[in-house]
């Protein structure tokens, strides 16, 4: 039996959802990924319990899914990361480039993608993303920003809301 383990996180990726509402197909990585920060959290499932008077035990249970929510942290970003995050915009260039924040919140949706350095990766066809900068500042930080990712059913139908691929 061989010894096979999921380990370590090559890249996520993220990129335009495809026309059709499926998983996109031309994906990137957006900045480095701080040590240790990133998690894919899947919710337990919610459980609705029915009872009837005449039995103590439950007479029907419906499930709901829970959801999964990504969370993890780019290092050191640049300003063409931080505008694909948070939205806003960018002008100038080199020295001279500034960002401009949104007046107003921005709905950031993608596919995103996450491979790890051996094992099992993740699709996800569509999340939500939001973003916000970590609130450690000085010598011993980088700067860092706080990207959440939550999984919305994708458009396309038959789509799943995430599947798994091996890696090498």
């Amino acid at each position: 039996m061989s010894n096979k383990v999921n380990i370590g996180l090559a890249s996520i990726k993220i990129g335009e959802i495809a026309s059709d509402g499926g998983m996109g197909t031309s994906l990137e990585q957006i900045g480095v990924t701080n040590q240790g920060s990133c998690k894919i959290n899947f919710e337990d499932a919610e459980k609705k319990e029915f009872f009837v008077e005449e039995y103590d035990d439950p007479f029907h249970v419906e499930y709901t899914q829970g959801k999964i929510n990504i969370q993890y942290q780019i290092a050191n970003p640049d300003i063409d990361t931080i505008v694909k995050v948070f939205g806003g915009s960018k002008s100038g260039s080199g020295p001279s480039e500034v960002y401009k924040a949104p007046n107003q919140s921005v709905t950031i949706e993608r596919s995103m993608e996450i491979t790890p350095k051996k094992g099992l990766g993740f699709k996800f066809p569509r999340v939500s993303i939001t973003a916000k900068f970590t609130p450690d500042i000085g010598k011993e930080n980088l700067l860092m920003l706080d990207i959440t990712a939550s999984v919305l059913r994708p458009t396309k139908d038959g789509e799943p809301r995430f599947s798994m691929f091996k890696v090498a």
